[in-house]
């Protein structure tokens, strides 16, 4: 039986939730649904045909769509093995190395996260130009052939992986900070006692908290 308490709570709920379900449960399940039938977005509902898991069979069996899993899997691999330690270093710097100007950089790491991204693709589009972009300018100072960047299936994939790091690492290093904000000074103290260095404090107290 349900409470003035409780009937106040799913009253306060409700508008959330039925928003939650009309706009994101709703599509996720009506998107699994039509994955398993023949349809055109063309015609209604209505006219769908049940065929089960062809349309996977026939997704994953496209030679496009393999190559365009993997060159996902890796740019998300690489981002992810680039970002974690880049962010948990500069966390570890910005919280415990750095005495001064520790909130300015802090600002100006986190800045690229905040701008928005179709003005950072500009830019970047800019530095990446095969013509007259600043970072082939660079090379060509150096002697360096000019490089297609984003036009090259050698350079495209390393390129976006560039791109997407600097975006997004001062994310990251905010979330680290916040993260080690949070573990009492009592933990490393208690370890300077036992005669464990920085590395065995970090490894054994920092990454685990």
């Amino acid at each position: 039986m349900l409470t003035r308490a409780s009937t106040a709570t799913w009253a306060l709920l409700a508008p959330g939730l039925g928003l939650l379900l009309a706009f994101v449960v709703a599509p996720v399940f009506l998107t699994a649904w039509i994955s398993l039938n023949e349809w055109s977005m063309y015609t209604p509902l209505s006219g769908m045909t049940f065929v089960g898991l062809e349309n996977f069979a026939s997704l994953f069996g496209d030679r496009v769509f393999n190559a365009a899993l993997r060159n996902t899997l890796a740019y998300a691999g690489l981002c992810l093995v680039l970002i974690l330690p880049l962010s948990f270093l500069l966390g570890q710097f910005l919280y415990r190395g750095l005495t001064r100007g520790r909130a300015a950089l802090r600002s100006v790491l986190f800045v690229p996260y905040m701008i928005p991204t179709i003005a950072v693709a500009i830019i970047w589009g800019y530095l990446y130009s095969p013509l007259y972009g600043p970072l082939n300018q660079v090379l060509g100072a150096f002697g360096v052939p000019r490089q297609a960047w984003l036009g090259s299936v050698d350079t495209a994939l390393p390129s976006l992986v560039i791109f997407n790091v600097w975006q997004t690492l001062g994310y990251y290093t905010v979330l680290v900070i916040a993260g080690l904000t949070q573990i009492p000074d009592v933990y490393y103290e208690a370890a300077v006692i036992d005669g464990a260095n920085a590395l065995q404090r970090t490894h054994h107290g920092t990454l685990p908290l």
